[in-house]
């Protein structure tokens, strides 16, 4: 519902350093289809993203995500996708584990785990996949993993900047680290969003600043720095704390719209 270790980018300032933690929460997002390209075959999508992410700087950021979507084919096809995403991030943002597990129509199509590593002192680092297959990948030193994506988004919004370029792995994509260029809009300022009270603990948002984020995807820096179409796109409003609301995902073929329905504060003791 989602950092860097290039110095020239990562530009943290007085005000910035100052960011509030990253909330612990439980999340319930629906998913219902935005659009689709012309010839895609698919008829409808409707679906649901729920999402824990707990933890502190000290003890590092567990994240609980699974998707379930229901594609509808032109054809008169039914397809149903799920997909279960369990990782752990150290708070330096230096170790990564992560596994995958992806159903269709209750048939296992992905089954991988693995861990990396970032280099040290400029130095490459190391992901090794344990499944399907044992297999290690390189990662350049500038590669950074999720949680640490996210805190220099918000590092970036909090300095008044408008644009990121990171190198992100998150053991997806087989396997490959991915370009990122992240768009970061408007400061929205704090008690401006407005959201449900149904949604649940949405008290404490009002008092935080958020701003419209898209980040894009590429599978190369050359891609990245030209004019090609990114590989998928993520938007979202994103809160000072790491809560997203407004979410679209965008797929080449079609895009959907996750709308914030259910949001729960867990409590987490300070870091010492």
């Amino acid at each position: 519902m989602a950092a860097a270790a290039l110095a020239s980018l990562f530009l943290v300032s007085a005000e910035a350093s100052a960011a509030v933690p990253l909330a612990s929460h439980r999340a319930v997002y629906d998913l219902s289809l935005n659009e689709t390209a012309a010839g895609s075959g698919i008829g409808d999508v409707a679906g649901r993203m729920v999402l824990e992410f707990v933890g502190t700087e000290c003890d590092g950021y567990t994240l609980n995500m699974r998707i379930v979507t229901r594609f509808l084919l032109r054809n008169g096809n039914e397809n149903i996708a799920d997909t279960r995403t369990t990782s752990w991030e150290s708070g330096d943002g230096r170790e990564f584990r992560f596994s995958t597990q992806q159903y269709v129509n209750n048939t296992i199509t992905e089954d991988s785990r693995g861990n990396a590593e970032r280099g040290e002192g400029g130095e490459p680092g190391k992901a090794v996949l344990e499944k399907p297959e044992r297999k290690e990948v390189l990662l350049p030193a500038e590669t950074v993993f999720p949680v640490e994506h996210t805190r220099r988004i918000i590092d970036k919004a909090l300095a008044g900047e408008l644009m990121d370029h990171s190198l992100v792995y998150d053991g997806s994509e087989d396997q490959r680290p991915m370009f990122t260029v992240t768009f970061v809009g408007e400061k929205r300022p704090a008690g401006s969003v407005e959201l449900p009270e149904s949604i649940g603990d949405t008290e404490g948002l009002a008092k935080l600043p958020a701003w419209p984020v898209t980040v894009s995807y590429f599978g190369s820096e050359a891609e990245r720095s030209g004019e090609q179409t990114p590989e998928h796109e993520l938007s979202f409003l994103l809160f000072e704390n790491g809560i997203a609301s407004d979410v679209t995902l965008s797929y080449s073929d079609f895009s959907l719209e996750g709308e914030l329905r259910q949001l729960a504060i867990i409590p987490q003791p300070p870091c010492d």
